[in-house]
């Protein structure tokens, strides 16, 4: 309710994620201006793309960051959960990428495409083994085995981001560096992948966000859960007569 004490969230950098975020976000998107504007048609000073590059991967590792800062959310307090964003923006990052030089009509090289599905391969096996393990250390510990269980048994968790996100374009980059040779076609089976490949990494993170604010928490020999709502109407006993 106080939209003008909103740059005081710069204030706060050395105890603060969200401080942190406004001053990453904030200068990863001028570097992106000054990239695109100024020197869009001549040469690019060195140092550009450097500091693009180290604040892209302060922007990746940013939310996982953010989450796992959270107190009272014992899912998120992980430091697997930051690299499991990093290497989920990579991939979604570069099949971005793809997405966009196709929509722009630009021709890329046979070699090129083997390159991105050989890399693509690499982060998409990288993430399911990062997902295993995160999953694997919430589900051993006593605090976060329920929000774990809970995650795997999402129907949008295994079959949006593991089989359509992950296993599918998978298969379509290791059939692009393998089998593939028509330019055209491996073009369009890497923008197949880009597309689940961003439907998964958005499905991922609303797992991992709806799936971690539902949390138990224990104390002194208690367990507290939130309220569970009832699949049915309670029945009107003392408020009508039997019907």
């Amino acid at each position: 309710g106080k939209p003008f004490r909103a740059p005081l969230a710069m204030s706060k950098l050395g105890s603060s994620w969200i401080s942190r975020g406004v001053w990453i976000l904030g200068i990863f998107g001028l570097l992106a201006v000054i990239h695109t504007f100024a020197f869009g048609g001549g040469a690019v000073p060195a140092i550009l793309p450097i500091l693009g590059m180290l604040f892209a991967t302060f922007t990746m590792l940013y939310t996982g960051a953010l989450l796992s800062a959270a107190k009272g959310f014992p899912f998120w307090k992980t430091g697997i959960l930051p690299v499991l964003f990093l290497i989920s923006g990579l991939l979604t990052g570069m099949f971005a990428v793809i997405l966009a030089a196709v929509g722009m009509g630009t021709e890329l090289a046979a070699g090129h495409l083997t390159k991105l599905a050989a890399i693509g391969a690499g982060l998409i096996v990288v993430e399911l083994l990062t997902i295993f393990f995160f999953l694997h250390a919430s589900y051993r510990a006593r605090d976060t085995m329920e929000a774990a269980k809970r995650m795997m048994g999402k129907s949008s968790f295994i079959f949006g981001d593991l089989i359509l996100g992950l296993i599918v374009p998978l298969c379509l980059c290791l059939a692009v560096y393998f089998a593939v040779e028509d330019t055209a076609t491996m073009t369009n089976l890497l923008a197949g992948a880009g597309v689940l490949s961003l439907i998964g990494g958005f499905l991922l993170r609303y797992a991992i966000l709806s799936t971690g604010m539902q949390t138990s928490l224990d104390f002194a020999g208690f367990n507290f859960r939130p309220i569970a709502k009832l699949d049915f109407e309670r029945s009107p006993i003392g408020r009508m007569p039997p019907q």
